[in-house]
């Protein structure tokens, strides 16, 4: 028995009209031979507690204010601290342009010293903890942050 899926069949599976958000892919525009199988959200926290100001800008990641600098985790996969710092810049996530990316290097290596952490395992646990004040992180993680320590002021953005 073949359990594989048929390129143009997906559309007939029961919870095909669950992904419409995500159906044109780089990789496969109109979703003809492949399904998500799951899906996360890549977004960041913040503990008011220690950071009283709306958070409207990416920039508490790369010009912090003082009382979060050396007080931030961030992912240490490639993926997200790089995209995180091209939407920041507002740079295409795939240029080529070498100006571009000579300034997404720039910032940031210049933002690596207000870091106080990398770490994606972590990501949770040092929110919770308090030793992270601003912390990267997927949004199932987000929630359990949130459920371990009802007390805190931690508060999702998602990007």
């Amino acid at each position: 028995m073949n359990n594989s899926v048929i390129a143009n069949e997906t559309a007939d599976l029961l919870q095909f009209r669950n992904i419409c958000q995500w159906l044109d892919v780089d990789f496969g525009p109109g979703r003809n031979s492949s399904i998500p199988y799951q899906y996360e959200t890549t977004g960041f926290m913040v503990n008011h507690d220690a950071h009283k100001c709306e958070i409207g800008t990416l920039a508490i990641f790369f010009d912090p204010p003082a009382e979060l600098s050396g007080k931030i985790n961030v992912l240490d996969g490639q993926g997200e601290p790089i995209a995180l710092a091209s939407m920041y810049l507002d740079i295409p996530q795939r240029t080529s342009d070498r100006e571009q990316l000579n300034k997404l290097h720039e910032t940031l290596n210049a933002a690596k010293s207000h870091w106080a952490s990398f770490g994606s395992d972590i990501a949770k646990e040092v929110l919770v903890s308090g030793d992270a004040q601003v912390g990267m992180i997927y949004n199932g993680f987000g929630l359990r942050a949130r459920n371990e320590n009802p007390e805190s002021n931690l508060q999702d953005v998602m990007i």
